[in-house]
């Protein structure tokens, strides 16, 4: 019975580092993700500019007074940086010349980005300190249609977890950093459980943004890894105590 035990013990301690190493390779390419996605960012802010008509063209006013993604950019529509699909935006208000280069340098590096490392990461994105958003999902069930038409003008995400672990007071080191299990933004049902890893932009000393990805419960670990254990049930403990 004690070699049987034994047995057992060090045939779930393999599992779990073998578990434990399938993720940690995942969120390091994801970190490694958003340190590229930065450096783009920052060569695309040396020679944007603040196009104003382009900006019009890609998020046009809304009569709310907020700005909206162009259907365009999640169905599918030539833009000057060549063909764009799968992106869903809340801006929320006009933003001056400086926010609004920023923004669109934003767009070109989120999609170029997230494309290269879809399916692996299913989405990509990047918000400010005045809780503007611009995403690449083009997987997502919902198609972001929450940020594209449904959020309300009043939409604040300053409050949330995802924004405060990218504050300079907050995260000092200017590291990739990721929230606890939570339900998503815009989730009302609490069904939809996600953790979201966020990496900070600064220009000149001062955050601008972060760079973030969603990754959501049910895609951290397929069906799939639990095969191979008979008469085994698997429990899953987030960092702060919740029992999957």
């Amino acid at each position: 019975r004690a070699q049987a035990l034994t047995d057992s013990l060090a045939k779930l301690d393999s599992y779990n580092r073998e578990i434990t190493d399938v993720q940690e390779e995942r969120f390091q390419r994801l970190a490694a993700a958003h340190r590229h996605a930065i450096e783009l960012f920052m060569g695309e802010l040396r020679t944007a500019d603040a196009d104003r008509s382009e900006f019009d063209r890609l998020y046009p006013r809304q009569a709310d007074g907020t700005r909206r993604s162009a259907p365009g950019l999640f169905e599918g529509m030539q833009t000057p940086f060549g063909y764009v699909r799968g992106m869903g935006a809340f801006i929320k208000n006009d933003p001056g010349p400086a926010e609004r280069a920023r923004l669109l340098a934003a767009t070109r590096v989120v999609h170029a980005v997230g494309e290269g490392v879809r399916p692996e990461l299913k989405s990509l994105y990047y918000f400010t300190p005045r809780s503007d958003v611009i995403m690449f999902a083009p997987d997502r069930a919902d198609k972001l249609l929450y940020y594209r038409k449904l959020a309300p003008a009043s939409f604040d995400f300053r409050d949330r977890e995802m924004f405060r672990i990218t504050t300079p007071a907050n995260n000092p080191g200017r590291r990739t950093r990721c929230t606890s299990l939570q339900t998503i933004l815009y989730d009302q049902t609490r069904t939809i459980w996600t953790t979201g890893c966020q990496t900070p932009v600064d220009v000149a000393g001062v955050q601008v943004g972060a760079f973030g990805t969603s990754v959501l419960l049910d895609d951290l670990l397929k069906t799939g890894h639990f095969n191979g254990l008979p008469s085994a049930d698997v429990i899953l403990i987030s960092g702060e105590g919740r029992l999957i």
